[in-house]
């Protein structure tokens, strides 16, 4: 638990000092959901916690996440500002085939 808080402070110090976080070349294609019905009848591949400074970044992260996993979709479950600067977003990472 404390190593994952010094990661997570470290993040935070990092974003402080270089600004915004990038998205990864695949997550700009991976779509964002809300609605668990959307994901009823794809594959689970993956569920995490993302904290950065601020929803957009979080978002981000979580995007960037799914790609590296090789989701194409990422159910965002909950939004939570974790203290004044920082923001969760906890999501699942599913594959789903592409819509027609």
């Amino acid at each position: 638990m404390c190593r994952f808080r010094l990661v997570v402070l470290g993040g935070i110090g990092c974003l402080m000092l270089f600004g915004c976080v990038s998205p990864s070349m695949h997550s700009e294609r991976i779509d964002v959901v809300y609605n668990p019905e959307l994901v009823k009848n794809c594959t689970l591949k993956s569920e995490g916690r993302y904290t950065a400074l601020g929803e957009k970044n979080a978002l981000t992260m979580a995007k960037n996440a799914t790609a590296e996993r090789g989701g194409n979709v990422l159910l965002v479950v909950a939004i939570n500002r974790a203290d004044p600067v920082t923001t969760d977003v906890q999501g699942k990472i599913y594959t789903c085939e592409a819509r027609r």
